[in-house]
């Protein structure tokens, strides 16, 4: 019920924490959900009700543990009051995971060389895979961080 969204964009791929654990008092019954889509509710890839341990009891907080994010897509978080009657204001907060340590080695095997390169050649002009600066775009930026990061990751 009355569902606010939060545009997000994802700043590095991983897993990423999302609650509503913060909010205290007893009318911030919280739901949360990640979608792909703006208010359409078949693209929710994450939801939850009331997961938070609060010592008291109430309210009855939302957490999603482990929700999977890709870099520079787009994201709306919903959330809204178990009721129509619960308005908020909810405070929401976003955990990323920490940025990898060699960012240009895009399949993670420790080495930046001819297999990245190809992961980003093959994403040219998109985003998301070989976006190395975060740009929301795979260009000439991508491929020079990637080349001056050839060889062994620290």
């Amino acid at each position: 019920w009355n569902a606010r969204y939060i545009k997000f964009v994802a700043p590095t791929t991983g897993l990423y924490q999302i609650y509503t654990c913060g909010d205290t008092g007893n009318a911030v019954d919280s739901r949360l959900a990640v979608l792909t889509n703006c208010g359409d509710p078949s693209s929710s890839i994450a939801c939850d009700d009331d997961s938070c341990q609060n010592p008291v009891g109430l309210p009855f907080t939302s957490k999603l543990v482990d929700v999977p994010l890709t870099a520079g897509q787009t994201y709306f978080i919903a959330c809204g009051g178990f009721s129509n009657s619960i308005t908020g204001p909810f405070n929401v907060t976003i955990e990323a995971p920490p940025a990898p340590p060699c960012p240009a080695d895009l399949d993670g095997n420790g080495v930046v060389d001819g297999a990245d390169l190809g992961r980003l050649l093959g994403n040219w002009g998109g985003s998301g895979g070989g976006d190395i600066d975060g740009s929301g775009v795979v260009d000439g930026a991508d491929l020079g961080l990637l080349l001056g990061a050839w060889g062994a990751c620290p």
